[in-house]
């Protein structure tokens, strides 16, 4: 088995991630009992000491392990930014410096952001877009194309752009928030200017 200094953990099944904190045999006794690793959230001390092979500091350790992951989702979430609107996209680039380029928002279904990605927007994909959507559970996007000058109005490239991640987001069940051009210190959205 691949050890975690040679592989990144996030490609591992539950039973590998176990087997990493335990042992195979007990790993896969978990397993018969709880189908996934988020299962056991809901596991006492007595039902995991009932599993054959889980004394009660191993049952300690995996209730740790649960608390620990439910704290820190707990904060995650509490941390993540909310888009409610064009404007708090804005001032989010700004805030967080966002230069010039394509950049994507991915946000899960209440707008917090997930993930922020920078980008060429000559070479990305539609489909470039969407699988790191995927990847990330986004539920939604918001596009930002940001000029260094002052161009507000969307040009024949943006329209194009525009026009395959509505089609690609229709598709694939995911909303396409808003494209937004951002030229120095003016901005435009294009779902507000009825381009979407």
């Amino acid at each position: 088995m691949a050890t975690i200094t040679k592989l990144d953990t996030t490609t591992f099944s539950d039973k590998q991630l176990l087997i990493t904190l335990l042992n195979e045999k007990v790993a896969e006794n978990l397993l018969k009992q709880y189908e996934s690793l988020r299962l056991l959230r809901s596991a006492t001390m007595e039902d995991l000491m009932a599993i054959e092979g889980v004394n009660e500091e191993i049952a300690i350790k995996l209730l740790t392990a649960v608390e620990l992951s439910t704290r820190f989702m707990s904060r995650d979430m509490r941390q993540r930014e909310f888009i409610r609107n064009p404007l708090d996209a804005v001032k989010y680039v700004s805030a967080n410096k966002i230069g010039e380029g394509f950049s994507i928002l991915y946000m899960n279904s209440k707008n917090q952001i997930l993930k922020e990605e920078i980008c060429n927007k000559m070479t990305i994909t539609t489909g470039e877009i969407f699988s790191l959507a995927v990847k990330c559970a986004a539920r939604s996007i918001l596009c930002i194309n940001h000029y260094s000058n002052e161009i507000t109005k969307p040009t024949e490239e943006d329209l194009e752009m525009l026009n395959r991640i509505e089609d690609s987001a229709e598709l694939l069940g995911i909303r396409f928030v808003d494209y937004l051009i951002i030229g120095g210190d003016e901005w435009l959205s294009m779902r507000e200017h009825g381009y979407m």
